[in-house]
């Protein structure tokens, strides 16, 4: 979108499948997509697009053999924290609490502590500079109101 203009401009050539319900985070100019559905089907490819060379990059699959993590869902949150980029909750075959760190320096996933909340799908999440935060969602029929602040740093309370 141009502001100065008030117009749109279609861009082309992502290569992965068309879905539904995917993550996604910015980090330094950068917008990362993965995870959601199609057709039914959970999505394992991620890309990364470059917004200034408005050119996307094929990265490691979700589910890459050679990794020790597996993320196939859809209807996650996706948020940007400190120069790393964090999928959490969502719905894999029933609602989620599992989060995950991505460091784009090596294109490497960590599985994190769990988000402490009830396991939802359809949650909003939003970041600043040193702090995120995940809200709301759904847990079936249930619809939540409450915030959460994400801090990675802190140990989760399971592990004290």
């Amino acid at each position: 979108y141009n502001d100065a203009s008030n117009e749109w401009t279609q861009l082309y050539g992502f290569g992965g499948n068309k879905r539904k319900d995917a993550a996604v985070f910015v980090i330094n100019d950068k917008a990362y997509i993965g995870t959601g559905i199609q057709n039914g089907a959970y999505q394992n490819d991620f890309y990364e697009f470059d917004g200034n060379s408005e050119t996307w990059t094929r990265l490691k699959d979700l589910d890459d053999e050679d990794e020790d993590y597996t993320i196939l869902l859809a209807n996650g949150v996706g948020f940007s924290l400190n120069g790393l980029g964090y999928i959490a909750t969502g719905d894999a075959s029933g609602v989620s609490n599992n989060t995950w760190e991505y460091n784009p320096a090596t294109d490497t996933w960590d599985d994190r502590p769990d988000f402490e909340g009830t396991p939802r799908q359809d949650a909003v999440a939003f970041s600043f500079s040193d702090k995120a935060f995940v809200l709301m969602g759904r847990s079936g029929g249930y619809y939540f109101d409450d915030i959460w602040e994400y801090r990675p740093d802190e140990e989760n309370d399971e592990d004290d």
